[in-house]
């Protein structure tokens, strides 16, 4: 069982999918986009979460990257299925396609560990080379089947061109014959019904030889096919017809071929249209400056600065927590505080995340996954069903108590509203004491002040409050968690002018005790705004920390970059002195042992003169 329509209505989510189709190329992605339901399991979550994150890293490493190319061709394929015959712009369509799905598969074969995800989505894409090759043989690139899509075709065409020439060679002898000029409204060669004619005027139609095919408007031309032609155009017709037949052949053969490879074709268009709804769920990401949540087991939610996504402007993020600390939440406040759009954006943001869509929060935000979203918001009265506000409130209530459990996530809209108070009081207590036994994940806005005793004495049940300023007399729109909310009637009548008189005479009918919450609850909504100053300095100054640590860290690795580029070239300069001292010394001993060898020839050249004066003096 899904989350139903009418609860994904009242979030808004629709609009969201809206956008969503907006950024997509291919018609059936955009059917996919508005159709799109969110998953009700954890796998199928994460995996669809995981498939937004990679196309966003694609689109980083190549930002202009796409489907486009790809045409809508589900109506050629189902034809071609049919037994039918597509034409030739059809099938250049197809052929588009084919293309951008061959190439959109070789280029995820080489980053198939990097984007698993997206590869196996273009996994069941079979490339069809032969068949692109085929059609891009026979179409030329103006959708007319080309002149060597078969050799008879060739011929054909060869002698339409052969025959068109003859007839235009003999016609434009008849223009030039003074013998007929006279006769011609106009010296120009038209056609009629496939036939070549000239005009002639209506005066001359017995004088001119010839079979008449048309006459103009006023009847004062008549359009004829000279006598010495006619032969020729019967041929050219005739050729006309065969060369059709043949054109008729050739797409009968494509969309043949088609129809043999249709499921093939047709798996790869879906392919490509569910990989154009992830790239465009990724440009919506961009567009919302969104990113995915941690996604954790539980029925758990912490968003941090969460924006509503179909809100222009000036947004009051929201911050708000449900399943960890406390599982039941109470807000209260003034109208338009922005209760409602709080109740919206935390279902919204639920939705969004089950169906693989990043958040408009910061990312160290967490989504558990819910099998069911519940919500009633909104005024459900009925004219037709003649139901009041209140019965209509209580004819959903009743649905949700039906089906609720704990793995729900259960939003209500001013709660117990529409009938007295006393009993509206009681009602919305036991209403949401039966969502809390049973484990559900509740946020509730109410205008009763006894809901804020509840929550006070409940175990996992938290007040909260829209904030409101007194000197605008106009809400801040912050959600306060913890806070109850506080009724501001005397504070913004007295603004308003009512007398001081009067503010009197009603406090005089304010118990002590009212009183008395009043003002503690006045001190805690102080206490929170000093807590959150605090937090917010204590932020700025552990973002600065943080800033100048990253810069100390990149300025640390910059320095050992370049002590490791000075080492590496002080290494190469002294291999260089050592490889030029080497040389010189290897030249001083090549020198060296060569002025040895002249000092032994030397040597020996005197030894031999001693030796011969020895001969001579003996």
């Amino acid at each position: 069982m899904g989350i139903e329509d009418k609860v994904l209505n009242k979030l808004d989510f629709p609009k969201v999918l809206s956008r969503l189709a907006d950024e997509c190329i291919l018609p059936r992605a955009q059917e996919l986009a508005v159709g799109l339901k969110p998953f009700v399991d954890f796998e199928s979550v994460r995996k669809a979460l995981q498939e937004t994150e990679e196309g966003k890293n694609l689109l980083r490493g190549n930002p202009l990257f796409s489907v486009r190319g790809a045409k809508e061709i589900r109506s050629h394929i189902e034809r071609c299925l049919r037994g039918g015959v597509i034409h030739g712009e059809e099938l250049l369509e197809v052929l588009d396609t084919l293309r951008v799905g061959r190439k959109i598969k070789q280029l995820f074969l080489e980053f198939i560990e990097e984007f698993p995800g997206l590869w196996e989505i273009v996994l069941p894409i079979e490339p069809q080379k032969e068949l692109e090759d085929e059609i891009s043989r026979c179409i030329s690139e103006d959708g007319k089947v080309a002149d060597n899509a078969s050799p008879i075709l060739s011929d054909l065409r060869r002698s339409l061109d052969r025959l068109q020439h003859r007839i235009r060679e003999t016609l434009e002898g008849t223009l030039r014959n003074s013998t007929y000029q006279k006769m011609l409204q106009d010296s120009i060669i038209t056609q009629r019904s496939d036939r070549y004619v000239l005009p002639i005027k209506q005066e001359y139609r017995t004088s001119f030889p010839g079979i008449v095919h048309d006459q103009s408007a006023s009847g004062a031309t008549l359009f004829i096919e000279p006598m010495a032609v006619v032969h020729l155009g019967n041929e050219l017709r005739e050729v006309i017809l065969r060369e059709q037949r043949e054109v008729q052949r050739i797409l009968q053969m494509l969309s043949a071929q088609i129809e043999a490879r249709g499921d093939a074709v047709a798996e790869l268009h879906e392919a490509l249209s569910e990989l154009d709804l992830v790239v465009a769920k990724a440009h919506l990401s961009e567009a919302m400056n969104a990113g995915a949540p941690e996604l954790v087991s539980g029925q758990h939610v912490k968003l941090i600065q969460a924006r509503h996504p179909l809100i222009l402007g000036k947004v009051v993020p929201l911050t708000i927590e449900l399943g960890i600390d406390f599982d039941t939440l109470v807000i209260t406040g003034p109208n338009t505080g922005g209760k409602t759009v709080a109740l919206k954006v935390v279902g919204l943001m639920a939705a969004m995340t089950q169906s693989g869509l990043h958040i408009p929060a910061e990312s160290d935000s967490r989504m558990g996954v819910f099998t069911q979203i519940f919500a009633d918001i909104g005024d459900e009265q009925s004219l037709e069903q003649s139901l009041s506000t209140f019965s209509g409130h209580m004819k959903n209530i009743v649905e949700i108590i039906n089906h609720a459990d704990g793995q729900s996530l259960v939003l209500l809209d001013e709660l117990g509203a529409g009938t007295d108070p006393t009993e509206g009081a009681a009602l919305a207590m036991g209403i949401l004491a039966e969502l809390h036994e049973r484990g559900c994940r509740t946020v509730s806005t109410t205008h009763y002040g006894a809901l804020k005793t509840f929550a006070y004495e409940t175990p996992r049940v938290k007040n909260a409050s829209v904030e409101f300023d007194l000197e605008t007399l106009r809400p801040t729109y912050r959600l306060l968690i913890g806070i109850p909310g506080k009724s501001n009637a005397f504070a913004i009548a007295g603004r308003l002018g009512l007398s001081e008189q009067v503010l009197q005479k009603a406090n005089t009918f304010v118990t002590e005790r009212e009183m008395q919450v009043a003002g503690l609850i006045e001190n805690l909504g102080e206490t929170h705004r000093e807590i959150e100053v605090e937090k917010q300095i204590a932020k700025s100054g552990r973002q600065a920390v943080e800033k100048q640590t990253k810069a100390l860290e990149e300025k640390t690795i910059r320095l050992d970059e370049e002590f490791e580029i000075l080492l590496s070239l002080a290494k190469d300069e002294a291999s260089e002195l050592i490889r030029r001292a080497k040389r010189e010394a290897d030249g001083l001993i090549a020198e060296l042992k060569e002025a040895l060898k002249k000092d032994n020839k030397q040597q020996q050249d005197i030894e031999k003169a001693r030796q011969g004066f020895r001969r001579i003096s003996a």
